[in-house]
């Protein structure tokens, strides 16, 4: 379960490095290699506004208001509304044509809110495989593979399994009104000082700090990662801008 858990914290620490990745070089692309080109600044910069406009107004009209940022995910989330993380690669692409068509619209907004929602489906595989744990290692190692990687077969999302978990909890409630009276009753006397601290040394003694260790520890080895393939992607963009800038033939100076 660790090493699936690894790999898919993989797989959407690759999608956060290549969004990186591809708006740094369309960024140096658009603003600083192919702008140079072009004598009037203005005669470059209103054309690719208006083509960013335009492809900006098609993906909201075909697809609603997007890019999703980071309080409205994180929103969701506390309101108990399912995530939709078919859809995330939408936020992230026109996020993308706004950051290269020159508007800032801060890259962590909609990157943030994309790793947020492919956690929740890294945490909806991890529970399929979990609980089918005995019959996903009953099968051959290519099917356990697909059933791994496959982005949209083989999820259990959180709500399903708090809707199978209703029945049981209805069937356990009071069953007319004076039985809620006498549990209500029996709430509001039971609770006791001594009660509240047996409770909070129970609360204690169930986190797993090794566990939580591992979490933090995890955290940061995988900012670090993010932080280093950032640099390296700006590093290498910026090597590509500059051996382009030499290619370009000098400018003459004009003649009195």
């Amino acid at each position: 379960m660790r090493c699936n858990a690894a790999s898919l914290s993989v797989i959407v620490l690759a999608i956060a490095a290549l969004f990186l990745v591809v708006e740094n070089t369309a960024v140096t692309l658009i603003w600083e290699v192919w702008a140079v080109r072009v004598p009037s600044r203005w005669a470059y910069a209103v054309p690719v506004a208006v083509v960013g406009t335009l492809l900006l107004v098609w993906g909201k009209r075909r697809w609603g208001d997007i890019p999703h940022t980071t309080r409205d995910v994180l929103g969701a989330l506390k309101r108990g509304e399912a995530i939709n993380y078919h859809t995330a690669w939408r936020d992230l692409l026109i996020a993308l044509i706004i950051l290269a068509a020159g508007a800032g619209v801060g890259p962590e907004a909609s990157l943030m809110g994309a790793v947020i929602v492919y956690s929740v489906w890294q945490c909806d595989k991890l529970r399929y495989l979990r609980t089918h744990a005995d019959s996903v290692r009953a099968t051959p190692t290519p099917t356990r593979l697909r059933m791994l990687y496959h982005p949209t077969r083989w999820i259990e999302p959180a709500t399903a399994t708090a809707t199978a978990a209703e029945p049981a909890s209805d069937s356990s409630g009071p069953a007319d009104a004076a039985s809620c009276d006498a549990s209500a009753t029996t709430s509001e006397t039971a609770p006791t000082t001594a009660d509240t601290k047996r409770t909070i040394r129970a609360l204690s003694g169930r986190i797993n700090v090794p566990m939580t260790v591992r979490l933090l520890v995890g955290g940061v080895l995988v900012a670090l990662v993010v932080t280093l393939l950032a640099w390296g992607a700006m590093r290498a963009t910026a090597a590509v801008s500059a051996a382009v800038k030499r290619r370009m033939p000098a400018k003459t100076p004009a003649r009195s």
